[in-house]
């Protein structure tokens, strides 16, 4: 059970860095 929880805070944190990945790509694309 711990393994799974764990499992899933690294996807959370995954997801999130995926998020910002794409922001900030879209907010680059967008000034220039």
């Amino acid at each position: 059970m711990g393994f799974t929880v764990v499992n899933e805070q690294q996807i959370e944190v995954r997801g999130a860095t995926l998020t910002n990945y794409v922001m900030e790509r879209h907010l680059d694309e967008k000034d220039v």
